[in-house]
């Protein structure tokens, strides 16, 4: 038997014998590394409750936050949350990838990895898969969010993904759309402010004076985009020392990019441009030139020159990199204004002035081209306006007055741009083109606006005739405006320069016109021998369809002197030269006409009966206005036979439909009042007239 001694020498309190001695480190802390500050949240309950729906009840998520630069993914993805830490009982992990980072490289994953594994207590050896693994082993079981912040790519992303329980948070600029199909991520896109949100926003931190009461603040939010980077470097600007109000920054922005003045301490937009591919940067810089709000493919076809399926295709990455958005689903997109104005910069600077005035006549053109298919799919184009360009075509009439509609603001914008080009044909060109959408739908400040460029491109050029034809629209407008002495300029002016170069179509087109605007100010006789006049080049020059109006506006004037038969009369007489035009709009119009005959002749059932022919073919898009018209004269003929309820209850109807400017409200407003009045016992007794 061996000797065993145990020895303790020096001075000893207790102890202890063991075999083995076995001890564990303590577990390490949850892990919590949201940065300390990432600015200030204004206002994105939207996005954030669009988080919080995403998020998984106790399983594993993946959501991705997209947005263009300087719209506060960041900030909202950790004020998010610090808000929903009881979710991750197990900790936060966060790491920027450093996406869009001028400064430096993107970050790759395994220097993301080796803090994570750090921060859960493990030694992280080998390569990136293995390191990737052991993260996902050391997170099994556990609920832990993951934020990766400013990502560049999905495949940046997927080594960073945990599996298990855990929720993974991705920023990025891009949407990442490899992210959502593969990998069954949640896309939560982020838009800017509301103007409210971003007025807000500058009043909050600003150290101006009266920057709450001061108009130009708006016009101020309106120039960053509503995008909380630019607002807050715009509010920090209005110091008292650069700025003093909101007026004065507003008014240097108005002369220079947003990006050259709001200068931060990095090119927030110029990483994600430069990472474009060559065709898709050359679609970016153009469409910073182009005139309008928005653009749909093929006017980006006529800009760039490109085919279709490559427009196409430049679109689609441009908002995957969210440096476009998408206004309506592959068929009209827009660039927000700091944006445009930073593609306008590159443009200037990258591609040469020829490119840049060919680009821009190309599209001009087509949107001529196009302005003029559509009215002519109205059934209202004008004599005298010729292009050679070519456009979109329209099949009929309802495509072609929803194409104007959607497209009006961006060819007043191209009219704007032409005459600043000097391209004067095409700006006169455009307002004609764009009257009779404009006089249906009753859009008077486009229509005056688009029609006083027109007017100034038409006297540049020297063209009298063009001169006259824009002059007849403008006068229409402002004869509905009830601008009366600015619209009598117009139609003379117009119909002496038609008489001096004696075109026919054109002396009738504006003596009708002329003729309602004298039966509005009560001078009948100048009102008949004008509708005469043009009656007599119609007939001339064998014009059903410019007889056909003369005749209406004869059928009007006979009725308002009490002619009645004569009224009838006329007004069958210009149904025939409607039907054998071939315009079934203007067929309604004659028999609107012969219905008001027929109601004050007394002749209520008959006049009733062509009022419901007229009210369904106006019931067609874009014929609001033609609708309220009948609607009101309806229900009037309905009060005045007895009728009243239901008369009053058309009368209603057709006023909801009528503009607030509108002269007609008036006359309207008087027959509901006259027929709701108590002591109105007689509903056909004395009647003011229609």
């Amino acid at each position: 038997m061996k000797d065993i001694r145990n020895v303790v020498s020096g001075a000893a309190h207790v102890v202890v014998q063991a075999g083995n001695i076995e001890f564990g480190l303590p577990a390490p802390r949850p892990p919590m590394q949201l940065p300390g500050w990432q600015g200030a949240l204004f206002n994105q309950r939207q996005a954030q409750a669009a988080l919080s729906g995403a998020l998984p009840e106790g399983g594993a998520g993946l959501l991705c936050v997209s947005g263009q630069p300087g719209v506060g993914k960041s900030a909202l993805v950790v004020h998010w949350a610090r808000r929903n830490l009881a979710h991750f009982p197990d900790g936060v992990l966060y790491a920027d990838l450093r996406g869009h980072n001028p400064a430096t490289t993107p970050a790759e994953p395994g220097e993301v990895l080796d803090p994570f594994l750090h921060a859960l207590g493990v030694p992280g050896l080998g390569g990136v898969e293995d390191r990737a693994a052991q993260y996902r082993s050391a997170l099994s079981g556990k609920r832990v969010l993951v934020v990766l912040d400013d990502a560049t790519s999905a495949e940046q992303v997927r080594p960073l993904l945990p599996g298990g329980r855990s929720v993974v948070v991705v920023t990025s600029r891009s949407r990442l759309r490899g992210l959502v199909v593969r990998d069954g991520a949640v896309d939560v896109p982020l838009g800017p402010l509301s103007l409210a949100e971003a007025v807000a926003l500058i009043v909050e931190r600003s150290d101006g004076v009266g920057v709450a009461d001061d108009p130009a603040t708006e016009v101020l939010a309106r120039r960053c985009g509503c995008l909380p980077l630019l607002l807050l470097i715009a509010a920090q600007r209005i110091d008292g020392f650069t700025f003093s109000t909101a007026a004065e920054l507003a008014g240097e922005l108005a002369e220079k990019a947003v990006f050259a003045v709001l200068r931060d301490d990095g090119d927030v937009v110029g990483v994600s441009y430069r990472r474009l591919a060559p065709e898709q940067a050359r679609v970016f810089r153009l469409l910073g030139l182009l005139p309008g709000a928005t653009a749909t493919p093929e006017a980006v076809v006529a800009l760039t020159g490109l085919p279709l399926g490559a427009v196409r295709e430049a679109l689609g990455a441009l908002c995957l990199a969210n440096l476009l958005e998408v206004v309506v689903a592959g068929q009209r997109f827009q660039l927000v204004s700091p944006l445009r104005e930073y593609a306008a910069e590159r443009a200037d600077e990258e591609e040469d002035a020829q490119e840049r005035f060919e680009a821009v006549s190309r599209v001009l053109g087509w949107h001529l081209a196009s302005a003029l298919a559509a009215d002519r799919a109205l059934g209202a184009a004008r004599a005298g306006v010729i292009f050679s360009g070519s456009g979109r075509p329209f099949a009929d009439a309802g495509e072609a007055g929803r194409w104007l509609a959607s497209e009006r603001v961006n060819l007043v914008a191209c009219a704007r741009r032409a005459a600043e080009l000097g391209e004067h044909g095409v700006a006169w060109r455009l307002a004609v083109a764009l009257f009779e959408h404009c006089y249906r739908v009753k859009a008077w400040d486009d229509w005056i606006t688009v029609h006083e460029i027109g007017l100034a491109s038409a006297r540049a050029s020297g063209e009298a005739v063009a001169v006259a034809l824009v002059l007849g629209g403008l006068g229409v407008a402002f004869r509905e405006r009830r601008e009366h002495g600015r619209a009598e300029e117009c139609f003379r002016e117009a119909l002496e320069i038609h008489e001096g170069v004696r075109d026919e179509r054109g002396i009738g087109w504006v003596a009708i016109r002329y003729a309602q605007l004298c039966r509005e100010l009560g001078r009948g006789g100048e009102a008949v021998a004008l509708a005469f006049r043009a009656l007599d080049v119609a007939e001339h020059g064998g014009d059903r369809q410019r007889a056909g109006e003369a005749r209406n506006s004869l059928s009007g004037l006979h009725r308002e002197a009490g002619r009645t038969a004569e009224a009838l009369a006329r007004a069958q007489e210009a149904l025939v030269d409607f039907t054998a035009a071939g315009s079934a709009r203007s067929v309604a119009w004659a028999r609107l006409s012969a219905a008001n005959a027929l109601r004050d002749a007394g002749r209520f059932a008959e006049a009733v009966e062509l009022y419901a022919l007229v009210r369904e073919a106006r019931r067609a898009p874009g014929e609001e206005y033609g609708l309220a018209l009948v609607l009101a004269e309806l229900g009037y003929a309905r009060c005045l036979s007895g009728d009243v309820a239901v008369g009053l209850a058309e009368l209603r109807e057709g006023l909801a439909l009528l503009p607030e400017a509108d002269a007609v409200r008036e006359r309207v407003l008087g027959w509901i009042e006259r027929f709701t009045a108590p002591d109105e016992a007689d509903p056909t007794g004395d009647r003011p007239g229609p």
